[in-house]
């Protein structure tokens, strides 16, 4: 049975699997990334595909902004050691000259969807992956947009509200030094257990999130405002998109869309923004993912296999 090598590397860890042919896992584990020496992160690729040699091929999901057909990291997000090498030549040098293949970490997710996920039966959709940031893959005619500057999908840089933006450029200041004026800021867990943090004097951080919802749930009201607010806030960005792409569903993933409560509470979010705009507005179709923590793998096996002609599949 055919079988593959699958990576996902993010910022804390390598995440890695072999998947067959019938898309079963046969193997899965993880190992701390080491983001700023590329030596050391090429040793634990290898290290991995030494223990795992009888494989056909090695597909790969990474953060930043990849020209998908080399294999060539234009950045490398929070691995900033990958950037300006071509990855996909780079580990076929390292394992025995197999073919390889690099998918950005956002768009495997997407394409998970995509090929047999919330999106399998979709002409355009649309993923939001809800984690630190927000991994968007936009779908249009089944096709993963690009953009021109690889840059299509990147929600985490949508500004929500420009008050407290500098009127011209500064020295050292970027889009995240106003954190509270973009979506990816007002609209994830971290922002939800940030924001009860500041009104109860109760420290919280992400990891925290389904405590927050359990306290909701047993009728703290500071909690429910948070969560409340944030999920205003992406039901808005939601809606936003909606207006752009028109898409057939958007998917919800992360590890935060696995709780009914919020996939409802974002649901009757957007109904009412719909509604109250009015004037024959579509109500956004969210949907929970159907992928979560083995997404990124799985989609960048499709993206292998679609590329190197294995199988067909988008």
């Amino acid at each position: 049975m055919d079988k593959w090598l699958c990576f996902d590397a993010g910022g804390t860890f390598v995440k890695y699997a072999v998947i067959n042919e019938n898309e079963e896992f046969e193997t899965e584990g993880k190992y701390e990334t080491d983001c700023n020496d590329l030596e050391k992160f090429s040793a634990g690729l290898r290290k991995i595909y030494e223990e795992h040699k009888d494989v056909k091929g090695i597909a790969m999901s990474m953060p930043g902004m990849i020209e998908v057909d080399t294999g060539y990291m234009r950045t490398g997000g929070s691995i900033h050691c990958v950037m300006g090498i071509n990855l996909a030549e780079h580990v076929s040098a390292l394992c025995d000259g197999l073919p390889v293949t690099v998918e950005n970490d956002g768009k495997a997710a997407g394409t998970a969807e995509l090929v047999s996920g919330a999106l399998k039966d979709c002409r355009n959709g649309a993923v939001c992956g809800m984690g630190t940031g927000i991994a968007g893959t936009i779908i249009i005619d089944r096709k993963i947009v690009r953009g021109a500057n690889l840059f299509a999908g990147e929600l985490s840089y949508l500004v929500k509200d420009n008050k407290n933006l500098p009127d011209v450029p500064q020295e050292g200041v970027s889009l995240f030094n106003f954190i509270g004026d973009t979506f990816v800021g007002t609209t994830t867990a971290a922002a939800m257990c940030g924001m009860y943090s500041a009104m109860s004097g109760t420290q919280m951080d992400a990891k925290d999130c389904p405590h927050l919802f359990e306290l909701m749930e047993q009728g703290d009201e500071l909690a429910k405002t948070a969560i409340t607010a944030c999920v205003k806030n992406l039901a808005q960005l939601l809606f936003n998109l909606q207006c752009v792409i028109d898409p057939d569903v958007i998917a919800i993933g992360g590890g935060i869309s696995a709780n009914p409560v919020y996939i409802k509470m974002l649901q009757e979010a957007t109904v009412n923004i719909a509604k109250t705009v009015g004037m024959g507005a579509p109500v956004p179709n969210v949907q929970p993912a159907k992928y979560r923590n083995g997404a990124n793998l799985l989609g960048a096996l499709y993206f292998h296999w679609n590329k190197t002609g294995y199988k067909s599949l988008f």
